[in-house]
């Protein structure tokens, strides 16, 4: 509708993805299906339908506004897209809203913004937000509460706990970042050498010498 296309457009305008306007047109696309004839035999239809769609304009280097449709955009341009159109719908009447891996498809800059327009006056009927995230530039005491971090932390037996940043009494001026990747609060993978020691890597003439004597 045309109050989320205009939520949409406000803010994908400051994202720097390169996009001046989000415009509703229409395009024509296939439908494909079976039906029956007249003696029942089952045959294999296809017809051209109007449908609408989003346009994406983009101005080139002249001056000029080149148009793209949905599915010519990015993975990052499109979930943009869906994402913000989701987080309309839950600023309106003040709804709860997770996502899983919010991070996902997006500039490490572009995840805090989207985090700070719960705290703007964009959220005005107070939406809530929950999270997961692998992006570890957002354990930063500048820019959320001690009790808004949870770490998840899984067993042996393949079982989660939460375990709240403000349990560990954390100061002001800790670097978080730093003590979570040292394992200080948990909630970190221990992995296994992915290469097998004392294996060197073959360089790449050893290789093309065994293609050579295979052939």
């Amino acid at each position: 509708n045309t109050d989320t296309l205009e939520f949409i457009n406000e803010h994908i305008s400051r994202a720097d993805l390169g996009i001046e306007e989000i415009a509703i047109g229409e395009e024509i696309q296939v439908k494909r299906g079976r039906r029956r004839d007249d003696d029942g035999q089952s045959i294999h239809f296809q017809q051209e339908v109007m449908k609408p769609s989003l346009r994406f304009f983009h101005q080139s280097k002249s001056g000029n506004l080149n148009s793209f449709s949905y599915n010519e955009e990015s993975g990052g341009t499109q979930q943009m897209v869906f994402l913000l159109s989701s987080l309309w719908e839950t600023f309106k009447i003040g709804e709860f809203e997770a996502f899983d891996e919010l991070e996902n498809k997006f500039h490490p800059l572009l995840v805090r913004e989207i985090i700070r327009l719960f705290a703007s006056d964009v959220n005005q009927h107070g939406a809530q937000l929950l999270f997961t995230t692998h992006d570890t530039t957002l354990l930063d005491n500048s820019f959320m509460r001690r009790d808004q971090y949870w770490f998840t932390n899984k067993n042996d037996c393949g079982e989660s706990s939460l375990t709240s940043l403000a349990e560990f009494g954390a100061r002001k001026n800790e670097a978080l970042m730093q003590n979570y990747l040292s394992g200080t609060y948990g909630a970190i993978p221990y992995l296994e050498d992915l290469i097998q020691k004392n294996k060197p890597l073959k360089s790449n003439g050893e290789k093309e010498q065994k293609f050579e004597q295979r052939d």
